[in-house]
């Protein structure tokens, strides 16, 4: 029968639409979303839950690396500067001093160049190149007091490394797992260990 001419009667109870979308005594379906099984829908579920896990993971990161770099980065320029100092100082006690602090930056420059995984050159660890500081410890020389202005930044640049460190390690797991706590906790303690000597704690 031609259901074109024949309309279904109104108050029939019969959908007239029912071949598009189903009759209500099979429960078939023509359109309409798919008929996901409980298993499949758990696992994919899942596979968003862990998309959203490494998305979070990789920002909380790539955070904590940017930290971590900024305290290589000052272990690049306090290198730098006691490096340069080396051959202007006249105190004999300034002169251990900065040799003590020169082989601790060193080592402290070149572990965390490993442990993520750059070159001590990387041009990134010349965020605080200054030579603004080459310019006063010169005019501090031509003055006859160049230990003086080397002890000073020594402090301040040792003061803001210790805050640093201190900033970044409790931040959360993720720094840890790319530079360990231990010499991260070894850097704090030998800058306090510096910042000790009596030629910086009496400034």
């Amino acid at each position: 029968m031609d259901t074109q001419n024949n309309p279904v009667p109104a108050g029939s109870g019969q959908n007239p639409y029912s071949f598009i979308f189903g009759d209500g005594k099979n429960g078939k379906r023509r359109f309409g979303l798919p008929n996901i099984p409980g298993r499949l829908k758990i696992a994919l579920g899942g596979l968003v839950l862990l998309v959203l896990v490494i998305a979070v993971f990789s920002r909380s990161g790539g955070s904590n690396t940017s930290s971590l770099i900024d305290i290589a980065a000052r272990d690049h320029e306090m290198l730098r500067i006691t490096t340069l100092a080396s051959t202007s100082l006249h105190d004999p006690q300034v002169q251990n001093l900065n040799s003590t602090a020169t082989s601790i930056f060193t080592t402290e420059l070149q572990q965390m160049a490993n442990s993520l995984g750059i070159k001590t050159n990387d041009s990134r660890l010349g965020k605080y190149l200054n030579k603004n500081t080459d310019a006063q410890l010169a005019t501090a020389g031509q003055n006859n007091n160049y230990d003086s202005a080397y002890l000073t930044w020594l402090k301040q640049s040792l003061t803001a490394y210790q805050q640093a460190i201190s900033a970044t390690i409790p931040t959360n797991g993720v720094a840890m797992q790319i530079v360990p706590q231990g010499p991260l906790a070894t850097d704090e303690a030998d800058a306090a260990t510096l910042l000790a000597a009596p030629q910086l704690k009496n400034l």
